[in-house]
């Protein structure tokens, strides 16, 4: 039988590779113990912002998405890698690339793989928001799961 203390907390540390996803990155290192607890790094590709303009439905049915895409991919391997190195050697990491929009995303991967935890930084690549940035604040919004906003 599973009890509360041999149970490891499912952490989830969400990236967009900007300073204030590294932050967080550090307030896992500070707060959380590696017996205690499974980080799984994620970053999300958001498909509808890789395309500006109304050529959304050419590079949707072509090899310019495609290309568009692939970069995208790259880019998150890279921002869960920079992330991977501000955590310490003793977690058991996980990474996990997924496509969406982003908080609903986020979201939903918790949900299903019983996270216990979303720790994301509190602005990051976006503009928008003010005190808190877009993502972290639909989380806040949205999330059953706990969350906390790293500043």
């Amino acid at each position: 039988m599973e009890t509360r203390e041999n149970r490891q907390r499912q952490i989830m540390l969400a990236t967009d590779g900007s300073l204030a996803a590294l932050k967080a990155a550090a307030w896992v290192n500070d707060w959380i113990q590696a017996a205690e607890a499974s980080i799984t790094i994620v970053t999300v590709i958001t498909p509808t912002s890789l395309v500006w303009s109304d050529m959304n439905t050419a590079f949707s049915e072509g090899f310019v998405y495609q290309e568009l895409m692939d970069e995208e991919h790259r880019a998150g391997h890279l921002r869960i890698e920079e992330t991977r190195k501000k955590l310490r050697k003793d977690f058991a990491v996980k990474e996990v690339i997924l496509r969406g929009p982003v908080a609903e995303t986020l979201i939903d991967y918790a949900k299903q793989h019983h996270v216990s935890l979303i720790v994301v930084g509190r602005r990051g690549h976006s503009v928008l928001g003010n005190l808190l940035g877009s993502i972290s604040f639909s989380l806040i919004q949205r999330s059953a799961i706990p969350v906390t906003i790293v500043g």
